[in-house]
């Protein structure tokens, strides 16, 4: 992980003179590490309400 976030930061800075991008008129991303680490199961259920592992049929998941 920290390869990925050093290379991605390296890369920003290369093409954009910073770590920082704007994806707003008042908001950015500063894509310099440490990054926060997120377990992407639990962030899935909170926002979803799913649990992808609990889930038996996939048909299921596109009808939400």
């Amino acid at each position: 992980m920290e390869m990925v976030e050093n290379l991605v930061a390296f890369v920003a800075k290369e093409v954009n003179g910073t770590t920082k991008i704007k994806i707003s008129e008042d908001k950015f991303i500063d894509l310099a590490p440490p990054w926060d680490r997120i377990d992407l199961r639990e962030t899935i259920i909170k926002n979803t309400g799913i649990d992808f592992l609990e889930v038996k049929n996939n048909n299921l998941l596109a009808e939400k």
